[in-house]
């Protein structure tokens, strides 16, 4: 069988309906006119039961909220807020909920996971949401965790021991406080 030079161009047409798309910086147009950017198609790393992109950044109307997941955990690394023309209030600051622009990144971006066999898959939009919230809100308290506590609390100044808990652990006051409620429990601190 012969073919012609015309059956395999040395050149792709000039239109063939394909786009290059770079794995990097890859910008999600999303309905309310937001903007998800995932840093790296490329750099995958494990989230709860599934992997994803390691860094997205949302953007939407002066706001950009960085985030990466670190340990399997997504976690908020930056928050930037620019003022338009009246200035920055309050309320702008109580506005920004975190929880719905994780639920938002992580649904617009994806997590794949893995069927028993070990087929990978795509979680659907709200599958994705729920385990970017279970993986956000896992983190296990281990002997070693609760050690690292009382190292911490014993180190920081009277007054502060549980700011310094808090900030180590990159925890909410209350949950610095369970951290050292269990370490006193576990004989690690005392009093």
């Amino acid at each position: 069988m012969t073919h012609d030079r015309e059956d395999f161009p040395l050149s792709p047409p000039e239109d063939d309906g394909w786009k290059t798309v770079s794995t990097k910086n890859y910008e999600i147009p999303l309905r309310d006119g937001a903007v998800v950017v995932i840093a790296d198609f490329k750099d995958l790393v494990p989230m709860g039961d599934g992997v994803a992109c390691r860094k997205a950044l949302y953007r939407r109307d002066g706001l950009e909220v960085a985030w990466e997941i670190q340990r399997g955990v997504p976690e908020c690394t930056s928050v930037t807020l620019r003022a338009e023309a009246a200035g920055l209030l309050t309320r702008d600051l109580h506005a920004i909920r975190l929880d719905d622009i994780r639920e938002t990144v992580y649904s617009a971006i994806g997590i794949a996971a893995f069927t028993p066999d070990g087929e990978e898959y795509e979680m659907s939009p709200a599958e994705a949401r729920k385990a970017a919230n279970r993986a956000a809100s896992r983190r296990t308290v281990t002997d070693e965790r609760i050690k690292r506590v009382a190292e911490i609390h014993r180190g920081a100044p009277e007054g502060r021991r549980t700011a310094a808990v808090a900030a180590a652990f990159q925890v909410h006051e209350r949950t610095a406080l369970r951290y050292i409620a269990k370490a006193r429990e576990e004989g690690y601190l005392h009093g």
